[in-house]
């Protein structure tokens, strides 16, 4: 993996500059704000490539901090438009861990898929997390270690989260955090879960 230079105020003809913004696409501190004034972000634009930069959401239109299921949205479209586009080389810095108050170790995970990305760099303390999580047993989140799954009580490698928003239509229902085994994990999200605990080195079923 490639690191992120620290204290980025220029860039090459190809690189890009990856922060952390708002959905209501006001750019008007942290690392938004340098992205503007540095590298032609554009203000109100919350998402996507804009100038020398790629913005990546992690807070609301009210600039709440978004939840992490919701920036892991954000994150996989980011890595899909890096694969995508070889001829830029992206430098994401410490997203979500500034103004958002993510920890590294609560973001730098969303990022593992892109880790072999020629054209991707993320910052050092991304990378030293990404290396403690990741060893010849595959990744593992150590938010489920010892953890049960809730259908049938085997190990749990998934932590799942439903997130209830104001606007929800059915205001009586509730949030709910509970972990899963792969098995009932790929039950529940199909496909796309298989693909992640194989690549991930998890028990097979």
């Amino acid at each position: 993996m490639k690191e992120t230079p620290k204290n980025l105020n220029y860039l090459g003809v190809d690189q890009i500059y990856v922060f952390g913004s708002n959905l209501a696409g006001k750019h008007g501190a942290g690392s938004a704000k340098k992205a503007t004034e540095f590298f032609d972000a554009e203000y109100g634009n919350p998402e996507g490539l804009q100038g020398k930069c790629y913005a990546i959401p992690t807070k609301d239109e009210k600039i709440e901090t978004l939840p992490i299921s919701m920036i892991t949205i954000y994150v996989e479209r980011f890595l899909n438009f890096v694969k995508a586009n070889p001829e830029y080389d992206f430098l994401v810095i410490e997203i979500g861990c500034m103004l958002a108050g993510y920890k590294p170790i609560d973001i730098a995970p969303l990022f593992i898929r892109g880790k072999h990305f020629p054209n991707l760099s993320l910052p050092k303390s991304f990378i030293n997390v990404i290396d403690a999580l990741i060893d010849g047993d595959g990744y593992r989140s150590r938010y489920t270690v010892g953890e049960k799954c809730f259908v049938c009580k085997e190990e749990a490698y998934h932590k799942v989260n439903e997130n209830v928003f104001d606007d929800d239509p059915i205001q009586t229902r509730h949030e709910l955090t509970t972990y899963l085994c792969c098995k009932h994990f790929q039950m529940i999200m199909g496909n796309f879960a298989k693909k992640m605990c194989d690549n991930n080195k998890h028990p097979s079923f």
